[in-house]
């Protein structure tokens, strides 16, 4: 049953029975209440749902798909490996070359 309805309902009943009309006011209060409950809890979801977005967009790293430098917060284009020893404190980096790379660069 909508909101309207169960408003008239309880409307009616209050007519009916002149001796209860708090009782039927205090029915409707509650019917409302629900209801505004309900929109509360639809507005927390979404905020939820943005969050949760927000949080996964900012788990991105931009890197340029030419020289890979990283983009940080500030708009600055740096070496990745300067970015991540930045971010990550105490993390060390060493160098290697993969196999496909190797194959791709000394073989003749």
């Amino acid at each position: 049953m909508t909101m309207a309805c169960w408003s008239m309902v309880v409307l009616l009943y209050a007519e009916r029975t002149a001796y209860l009309p708090s009782l039927a006011m205090n029915m409707l209060a509650v019917f409302l209440g629900i209801s505004i409950l309900h929109r509360k809890n639809q507005s927390f979801r979404r905020v939820f749902e943005l969050e949760n977005r927000v949080m996964a967009l900012e788990s991105f790293l931009p890197i340029c798909s030419s020289c890979k430098k990283t983009r940080d917060e500030n708009g600055n284009w740096t070496e990745i490996e300067d970015y991540l020893q930045r971010k990550e404190a105490g993390l060390k980096l060493t160098h290697g070359v993969c196999p496909d790379c190797r194959d791709r660069l000394f073989s003749s």
